[in-house]
C-alpha cells in the first residue's frame, strides 16, 4: 500500500530540507547584496561572508596588531589555563530571532572573528531560511576547537546558552559551554562603571574606543523584526544593515580586548592612560593580588590633577594596600587625604585607628564627628541613617571614655 509519504511525493512536495528560500521577482539575492559564498554541508547549504582586516588597521584609537600581550587580561577574566595563544581567541557574536533568548529563539547569523598571520580575520555565518540553521551549526561546531577560548559581551548569559540549545534541538554534538570564556562585558564593568552612564557596547564604543557607526547601522531591537519582514518579502536591503551591525559589534569587541589586553600589560608606562583608566586598573590588580603594581598605579594617579572622588579613590586603596601589610603608620596620611575630601569612610578609619592605636581619644572624637557631618550632606537612605545610628554610638562611648579619663 502506498504511504502517505509516497503520495504526496508524487503530487510534486518536497522535504523541508530540500526547499530553497524563494527568490522574490526583481530583488537581488542576499549573496550578492552582502557579498558571501554559498556553503555546502551534508545539512544542506547556508551563506558565509569573509571579511579581513589587516594588521595595522584602526579601529578608533586602537590599532589592530599581534604583538599585544593578553596574559593579564586572561588573569583578570579568572581563565583556568594560562598561555592561551592569540590564534586560540574567538571573538562571537549572533544576531537571533528573538531578543530574550528563550528556547523558541534561534541565531540567523553567527559572526566569529580570530587572528591570523594576516590580520583579523571576521566570518558571519547567515541563513536565509530557518530550515538552513542545522547547516550553519554543523560548520560552527566544526570552527570551534576544545582548546579555542570564547571571548563575548555578555555571552557567557546570552549567546553560548542560546547556541548550546540549537545544537541540542538539532541534534548535532558538541557543547561549547565546556570551552574557557572571557566576557569582556564582565571586564568592562569592572574598568568603567564608576564613570560612564553605562557599559553597553555602544557607549563603550564612543566613551573607550572613540569610534561611531555609520548610517548603516540598525539599532538591537529591531534586528528580530528585519530578519522575519526578510522572511516575509525578500527585502533584502534592512538585513545587509543587520550584517553591518555584526561585524562592528565583533571587531568592536575585539578593539575592546585589545585596549583592556593594554591597559593591564603596560603598567611599565603609564603616562598614556587616563586618570579614571588607571584608577579601575589598580583595582583589578588589587583583586588580582598583583599589590606592588597596584600601588604604582595609584600612586602615578596622585601626580594628576584629581577631582574629589578620584582622591577618595586613589587614597583609600593606597591606605588599604598600607593596612593589609600592616603599615597602619603608611596608610594614616592617604585616610587623612581621603577625609579631606569627603571619605566618611576614611573618617571612620581614622577615628578607630587613633582610639585603638594610639589612645588618642580626642583624635577620635573629631575624626568621628567629622564622619557625622560629611553623612548629613549625603541624599538620606536606610544605609546612611544604619552608619549615622553607629557614628552616634561611637561618639557617646569615647565621650564617656574621655570623661572616665578625666576624673
Amino acid at each position: 500500500m502506498e504511504s502517505l509519504s509516497d503520495r504526496l511525493k508524487s503530487l510534486g512536495f518536497k522535504t523541508a530540507s530540500t526547499v530553497q528560500p524563494p527568490q522574490k521577482s526583481g530583488l537581488k539575492s542576499l549573496e550578492e547584496i552582502i557579498s558571501a559564498d554559498v556553503v555546502t554541508n551534508s545539512l544542506g547549504s547556508f551563506l558565509v561572508r569573509n571579511e579581513l582586516f589587516p594588521y595595522g588597521y584602526q579601529h578608533g584609537n586602537v590599532v589592530f596588531s599581534d604583538s599585544f600581550l593578553s596574559e593579564k587580561i586572561h588573569q583578570a577574566a579568572k581563565l583556568q589555563r594560562s598561555g592561551v595563544p592569540l590564534n586560540s581567541l574567538l571573538f562571537l557574536d549572533t544576531e537571533t530571532s528573538g531578543l530574550s533568548g528563550g528556547s523558541g529563539s534561534f541565531a540567523f547569523l553567527i559572526g566569529i572573528g580570530s587572528f591570523s598571520d594576516h590580520g583579523f580575520n571576521l566570518q558571519q555565518l547567515v541563513i536565509r531560511d530557518p530550515a538552513e540553521e542545522g547547516s550553519m551549526l554543523l560548520h560552527f561546531i566544526n570552527t570551534v576547537l576544545s582548546d579555542s577560548v570564547f571571548v563575548t559581551f555578555n555571552g557567557k548569559s546570552f549567546d553560548i546558552p542560546l547556541l548550546q540549545n540549537r545544537l541540542v534541538v538539532n541534534r548535532l554534538p558538541g557543547n561549547v559551554r565546556n570551552n574557557s570564556h572571557i566576557d569582556v562585558l564582565h571586564l568592562s564593568r569592572k574598568l568603567w562603571r564608576g564613570h560612564l552612564p553605562s557599559c553597553s557596547l555602544k557607549e563603550l564604543e564612543v566613551e573607550i574606543l572613540r569610534t561611531e557607526r555609520s548610517e548603516e547601522e540598525v539599532p538591537g531591537w529591531m534586528i528580530p523584526e528585519i530578519y522575519f519582514d526578510y522572511l516575509r518579502t525578500g527585502d533584502t536591503e534592512k538585513l545587509s544593515n543587520v550584517v553591518y551591525h555584526n561585524a562592528q559589534d565583533v571587531v568592536s569587541l575585539a578593539a575592546l580586548f585589545i585596549h583592556i589586553s593594554n591597559l593591564l600589560e603596560k603598567n611599565s608606562d603609564l603616562d598614556e592612560f587616563k586618570v579614571n583608566d588607571l584608577l579601575s586598573v589598580g583595582k583589578i590588580f588589587l583583586d588580582l593580588k598583583s599589590v606592588d603594581i597596584a600601588e604604582k598605579v595609584f600612586l602615578k594617579c596622585l601626580e594628576h590633577s584629581l577631582s574629589d572622588e578620584e582622591k577618595i579613590t586613589a587614597n583609600n586603596q593606597l591606605a588599604r594596600i598600607f593596612k593589609n601589610n600592616h603599615e597602619p603608620q603608611h596608610a594614616v596620611q592617604y585616610l587623612i587625604d581621603a577625609a579631606n575630601a569627603g571619605s566618611y569612610e576614611a573618617c571612620i578609619e581614622l577615628a578607630m585607628y587613633y582610639e585603638h592605636q594610639l589612645k588618642d581619644i580626642f583624635s577620635a572624637i573629631s575624626w568621628t564627628e567629622k564622619a557625622r557631618s560629611i553623612i548629613e550632606n549625603i541624599t538620606p537612605g536606610y544605609r546612611m541613617q544604619k552608619v549615622c545610628a553607629e557614628l552616634e554610638k561611637r561618639r557617646n562611648r569615647l565621650k564617656r571614655k574621655e570623661s572616665e579619663k578625666n576624673v
